[in-house]
């Protein structure tokens, strides 16, 4: 029988210690009075049975006592507050604790990437079209940090192809790049790499505002077991960051309250903000969850502090398209005009002019033609209006090139996994995805917390000295 433990390593002045108490010590042969020695090697100790050596196992009494204490300890087993201690015949053998080094190795491999502006590997969950992946990209990049797709997984496949085969970010991936279609319940978890960020679009509609009363939520929902695989992947791929997008509603939710605690009980702190797509240029307003949680020992990140951006404000009319005056796109709306003189609900009939700035959210089912999402009305022909185009939509999530003309040839029913058009498909993809300016914030600003350009704003402010940047090991910006 082997039998393995867990003990606590504690740093005393002379020296790291960690004891050794039980009765397995007797059974392996190291008995009361019995000499023995400590072998040190590559990140373990070894202690065999030596009859001439002065150190002795004692005898406390109730059984036999091992004190270990000595620099040296701290030396072979460094940055650990835990061990893991391995019991067999004639022979004990001390190892980090293999989750602490577990923590210790997504960390070291991030700084490392870090300083030598190696591409961070990067993998996405309910990765939809990857439009989310792609701003964080874009985000870190113009904050001097590449990176680079080791993993993906969606479990619907026409967004998956074109995630996979028309996104940019998936055109120059890690050699040992994989992309998973399938369900994230019973995919082969062995295929999940080790990644250094992973990106997370987990599903909203159990914290939707646009669940009915009756509806079932949170972890009653269908989607409310899908946090389980989540976090059996996280712990596969041990990423050092792990950037999740949801319903601000999800931040009170129970799902976010059970995943939170086996985070932090595997070594992560927590930090969130709430975004919307306006402040940072784009149309809509509605807010999101933007939550990410950093491994331990890399300590700094605020997301609190994620200043909005609007460089590039558009109206309506830049994301607009040509359309003949008599397409059979322009429609009698009445039925949702009637929806502003009804009482009893906030539902109406949302127009979108040609000179707004903003516009209703445009959700998943936008092809249902339902109020309170945006339509244009004709340039002539009042009495008729009409749905955003796919191509529109695409407009309106900055989407271009090869990437967009896979969405709209979902929509015209020329892309080749399509037999007919499918419109609505194409909208669901689109309204699946994220508002884009607010994420290539995140990505920036997690970009410069990385390389320093926050600590060294801190320092100019007068709330770190330049001694605690230098020696601050956790950080990961060496900045002067």
């Amino acid at each position: 029988m082997k039998q393995i433990e867990t003990l606590s390593l504690k740093k005393t002045k002379g020296g790291h210690r960690v004891y050794l108490n039980n009765k397995t010590l007797e059974k392996i042969g190291f008995e009361a009075g019995v000499g023995f020695e400590e072998i040190h090697e590559d990140n373990c100790v070894r202690i065999i049975v030596n009859p001439d050596s002065e150190r002795k196992v004692l005898n406390c009494g109730r059984g036999p006592l091992m004190d270990l204490r000595n620099k040296k300890l701290g030396q072979t087993l460094p940055d650990c507050d835990r061990v893991s201690v391995d019991y067999k015949q004639g022979e004990i053998i001390l190892r980090v604790y293999h989750h602490e080094k577990r923590v210790r190795q997504r960390e070291k491999s991030l700084i490392n990437k870090v300083k030598k502006r190696i591409p961070l590997r990067m993998g996405e969950l309910f990765a939809g079209i990857g439009l989310l992946s792609k701003q964080l990209h874009m985000g870190l990049l113009a904050a001097g940090l590449s990176t680079t797709m080791a993993f993906g997984n969606e479990l619907e496949r026409l967004p998956a192809d074109v995630n996979v085969n028309s996104n940019p970010i998936w055109q120059q991936t890690a050699p040992d790049a994989v992309f998973v279609h399938d369900d994230i319940m019973t995919m082969d978890k062995s295929l999940v790499p080790e990644l250094d960020c992973l990106v997370i679009g987990y599903p909203c509609t159990p914290f939707s505002r646009q669940q009915g009363a009756n509806r079932k939520r949170d972890l009653e929902h269908d989607a409310g077991a899908l946090f389980i695989p989540t976090l059996d992947i996280i712990n596969r791929a041990n990423p050092a960051l792990v950037v999740l997008e949801n319903s601000d509603n999800m931040l009170n939710s129970t799902t976010l309250s059970l995943m939170d605690r086996v985070m932090s009980a595997t070594g992560y702190y927590r930090t969130e903000t709430v975004v919307n797509g306006h402040d940072h240029g784009d149309f809509e307003r509605r807010k999101r969850l933007c939550l990410v949680w950093v491994s331990k020992g890399l300590q700094g990140l605020d997301m609190t502090k994620l200043v909005s951006t609007c460089a590039e404000e558009r109206r309506v009319q830049d994301i607009v398209e040509p359309m003949a005056l008599d397409d059979k796109a322009w429609r009698d709306m009445t039925h949702i005009a009637k929806k502003n003189s009804e009482h009893g609900h906030n539902h109406k009939m949302c127009v979108a002019e040609m000179h707004d700035k903003t516009m209703p959210t445009i959700p998943a089912t936008y092809a249902k033609c339902k109020a309170d999402t945006p339509l244009l009305a004709h340039p002539e022909n009042k009495s008729v209006h009409r749905l955003l185009t796919v191509s529109e939509h695409a407009n309106v999530r900055r989407m271009d090139g090869e990437y967009k003309q896979a969405v709209v040839s979902i929509g015209e029913g020329s892309h080749h996994l399509t037999t007919r058009t499918n419109v609505t498909g194409a909208h669901m993809m689109l309204g699946n995805s994220v508002a884009p300016q607010p994420w290539a914030a995140v990505g920036r600003h997690i970009g410069n917390w990385l390389t320093g350009s926050e600590r060294v704003e801190a320092v100019n402010q007068g709330k770190l000295t330049i001694k605690t940047l230098l020696e601050d090991n956790g950080q990961l910006a060496m900045a002067f």
